[in-house]
């Protein structure tokens, strides 16, 4: 519980990593759980940490197909996962969101991580995530997390008529400030 809490806090604030650590690290008194819990809190860093530098340009992804393939059209892109709780509680707004622009020219785009396929398309099913859903692959994650320096899950983008990214950090579909976001671009 106390390693979920550390990770929690984690993504919400990276640049606490080190107090994160020390505060957590120093409530066990035995040295095999602490041990364990410094080899996953830096596990976890290594592996959710920002990128040095952005992806090349030359390098393309299923994703890019679907900007290129949408010009003139707002997207919203949406990283999750089916194990994902914030991921998926967000999906009954995205659902809402989604009716609110029904005929408007804009398009939202689900892009599924680190799950198996049934999962995902179980979740697709369960939630009526409709839209364009895409699966990622482990090597078109890495680049997308390098390219829109994503570190964690849920994540969202905005990318306006032209193709361009507008906001690296869009707000959640439970936002209201989204559709105000959505409704510039249109």
């Amino acid at each position: 519980m106390v390693r979920f809490f550390a990770l929690y806090n984690l993504e919400k604030v990276p640049e606490q990593s080190d107090q994160i650590f020390t505060s957590v690290y120093n409530l066990f008194e035995d040295p095999y759980v602490k041990k364990h819990f410094s080899k996953n809190f830096n596990s976890y860093l290594d592996k959710n940490k920002p990128p040095d530098i952005l992806a090349k340009k030359d390098e393309y992804t299923a994703f890019d197909s679907i900007v290129s393939k949408n010009q003139g059209k707002v997207i919203y892109v949406d990283f999750w996962a089916p194990w994902c709780g914030p991921c998926m509680s967000e999906m009954k707004y995205s659902k809402i969101l989604r009716e609110t622009f029904k005929d408007k020219n804009v398009v939202f785009v689900y892009l599924a991580c680190d799950c198996s396929a049934e999962s995902w398309k179980s979740a697709i099913a369960n939630n009526d995530i409709a839209g364009i859903n895409l699966l990622l692959s482990d090597d078109a994650l890495v680049l997308l997390r390098k390219r829109y320096a994503i570190t964690g899950i849920p994540h969202y983008l905005l990318i306006n008529k032209i193709g361009e990214l507008v906001n690296i950090k869009a707000a959640r579909p439970g936002d209201d400030n989204i559709k105000d976001e959505i409704l510039k671009l249109l």
